[in-house]
């Protein structure tokens, strides 16, 4: 019969060499701030590649010369001019105090263009940049009370500009629709989905001109979420 010892064994047990070293918490952790280094610099290099292929847009040179009046400008824009002494903005031609320069008030001075006939000596507020065509406007415009949300107000946000709404050139209702149903066609141009949902049966009337756009908002821009002109007490 085989007797076993009672006597307690040492614990823990005893090794006969040395055990493994731990592994190191932090060795995982090494390279990470080298990995970030690299990760944060490659899209650098590859943005600041790409800015040297992709030339920055120019701005659009100020117009150089001397004014010559709104005459010289009649001599070829015959019919143009003939349009623009029935728009309100005419005035500016006959009133001193604006200057007295209605063509060259919002084109730039004409001499330059009425020697080369050329579109490129003389400044186009159709063909500018919104941003641009839109500082145009403001300069008389800023601070009607009408205009008190354009700068912020979702169309200048969407880059739509003053003229793609008003027909500087043409007649007073042209440059101003206020025919509602003339009003109701230019907003459509633009919010097609909104003008198809005005064809329900349940609606309001502004297909049978009854009423316009900007009854409810002003194209402008209000502090008022999608530009509304009032608050609602219902």
């Amino acid at each position: 019969m085989r007797v076993t010892s009672l006597v307690p064994r040492a614990w823990p047990p005893r090794f006969t060499s040395a055990p493994p070293p731990p592994p190191e918490t932090g060795s995982s952790w090494a390279g990470l701030p080298l990995a970030l280094a690299v990760a944060a610099v490659i899209p650098f290099i590859f943005l600041t590649g790409l800015a040297a292929q992709t030339p920055a847009p120019e701005a659009p040179a100020a117009p150089s010369g001397t004014y010559v009046g709104s005459e010289a400008c009649q001599m070829c824009h015959e019919d143009i001019y003939k349009a623009f002494r029935k728009n309100p903005h005419f005035a500016v031609e006959t009133d001193k105090k604006r200057g007295s320069r209605a063509c060259e008030s919002c084109h730039g001075p004409g001499s330059k263009h009425t020697e080369s006939t050329s579109a490129a000596d003389i400044r186009n507020p159709a063909k500018l940049a919104p941003a641009e065509t839109d500082r145009t406007c403001l300069a008389c415009h800023l601070n009607q009370p009408t205009h008190i949300g354009r700068i912020q107000g979702p169309h200048a946000r969407n880059q739509v500009s003053c003229v793609a709404c008003h027909a500087v050139h043409k007649s007073s209702e042209e440059l101003r629709p206020r025919k509602m149903t003339a009003i109701n066609a230019k907003c459509a141009q633009c919010h097609t989905a909104v003008w198809v949902s005005f064809q329900r049966p349940y609606k309001h009337k502004l297909p049978e001109g009854a009423m316009s756009c900007v009854d409810c908002h002003n194209p402008h821009g209000t502090q008022l979420p999608r530009s509304i002109q009032t608050v609602s007490a219902n």
